[in-house]
């Protein structure tokens, strides 16, 4: 299969997926912004947290992740303690308003999830599980250079190559 082919189905299933993930429209948004849901979902998978491993997971910038921070723990989502081993560190982690919130993403997240695979044979289920998961890493592995490039080339207005 020919390279731009490949690249230009996975682009339109990865927007597909995100339409149909409802992130265009925030569905999830009397919770809060895209990414508060997504540090919700990571503070209940990871537990307490510091803001650079946060930063890290959620690919953010520290100060893009450290407003992110102060804004739920002003909404009382989350709470914010020095760090006893180390005093540069503040440790991060939900509050029980904080656990409600990220229940009700795993709750309808999930039911979608469900939906879904409802619809595939056990083999197209494993075929899903291992083809996002090689995907979700290469992108992690080839994320950082490539992010530089497109926003160097969107602040000067130039095309991207072909």
């Amino acid at each position: 299969m020919k390279t731009d082919k490949v690249i230009s189905q996975i682009r339109s299933a990865s927007r597909e997926m995100v339409r149909q993930f409802g992130l265009l429209s925030n569905r999830f948004s009397a919770i809060g912004s895209t990414s508060q849901c997504h540090a919700l979902v990571e503070l209940d998978t990871q537990g307490v947290m510091t803001l650079g491993q946060l930063s890290t997971i959620l690919n953010l910038e520290k100060s893009t992740t450290s407003r992110l921070v102060m804004q739920m723990a002003d909404e009382g989502i989350c709470q914010i303690k020095p760090d006893a081993t180390d005093r540069r560190n503040k440790l991060i982690s939900l509050t029980e308003k904080g656990l409600m919130l990220v229940n009700q993403i795993h709750i309808e997240a999930k039911a979608q999830v469900v939906q879904a695979l409802e619809l595939l044979t056990e083999e197209e289920k494993a075929a899903v599980v291992r083809g996002l998961s090689i995907y979700a890493n290469a992108l992690k592995q080839s994320g950082p250079k490539y992010e530089y490039k497109s926003r160097k080339r969107l602040k000067k207005n130039i095309p991207e190559e072909a």
